[in-house]
């Protein structure tokens, strides 16, 4: 089997592995490994991003849900009330601010492997399996000023720069307010514990910094955690060159080849 094949597939089992019930942490990958049949995930009504397998496992995980589910909406919110019409003097004038969240939330939804195999490495799971404790896996992300009309809304985006931080660095690089540190905090000690409790070997903690020419003034940033499992490591390509990949891999996303 080629190389090309090898990673192929392992692309295909993270993506079928990540596209996980955020509650009971079930897969479309299970569907098929476990013969439960077809897995079905929907997405949270409210903020588009959390995905659940049924109503019970989205009434079970709200409590978790609910701080991140208002962070959305509040974001959502606010962008859309600073930028209501579009500016003729933009590249790309057209584009509103929800328009770009949702493709902000389709690039999430088909760069997650990528993000996973990344943190993985960045944070040498493999040889320190308790270093996703204290770390960010940090991704900023630009939205294209041009872009076609008809281009996916997941190839809109380029990848500026990759780099694990630790907790504190973030938190001052982003000058963040003591009260906004304790809730980042929070929020990720939160995730990272009911994850464990759902049977996970950790998370995989994610912050994505987004910027568009068409809204300059706004600085958007999402955080992601992605609970390993048991046998994640299977799909995963062991590398010390793990930027480049990452920045090859998202590259060739973007242009339609991965």
């Amino acid at each position: 089997m080629s190389t090309s094949t090898n990673n192929f597939d392992s692309q295909r089992l993270l993506r079928r592995q990540h596209e996980q019930c955020h509650n009971c942490h079930i897969s479309k990958a299970d569907s098929s490994a476990r013969s439960i049949g077809n897995v079905t995930l929907r997405e949270c009504a409210s903020c588009h991003v959390a995905k659940y397998c049924s109503r019970a496992c989205q009434r079970s995980h709200w409590k978790v849900h609910k701080p991140r589910c208002a962070q959305h909406k509040e974001q959502a919110e606010k962008l859309n009330a600073r930028h209501q019409e579009p500016s003729g003097d933009s590249n790309d004038a057209t584009l509103r601010p929800q328009d770009m969240l949702n493709e902000v939330g389709s690039w999430k939804k088909r760069a997650m492997p990528f993000l996973f195999q990344a943190g993985y490495n960045a944070f040498d799971l493999a040889g320190n399996y308790l270093a996703w404790i204290d770390n960010f896996l940090v991704i900023s992300l630009e939205r294209l000023p041009e872009v076609d009309a008809s281009s996916p809304h997941w190839s809109r985006f380029r990848v500026l720069k990759v780099e694990k931080m630790h907790v504190r660095d973030f938190c001052e690089e982003a000058a963040m307010s003591p009260k906004d540190v304790k809730d980042l905090v929070d929020q990720k000690t939160l995730m990272e514990d009911e994850n464990i409790r759902k049977g996970a070997h950790g998370t995989i903690s994610i912050a994505l910094k987004i910027s568009c020419p068409r809204f300059p003034d706004v600085a958007l940033v999402n955080f992601l955690y992605a609970a390993y499992m048991k046998g994640d490591e299977r799909a995963i390509n062991i590398t010390s060159n793990w930027k480049e990949e990452f920045m090859d891999s998202l590259g060739k996303m973007c242009e339609g080849d991965a």
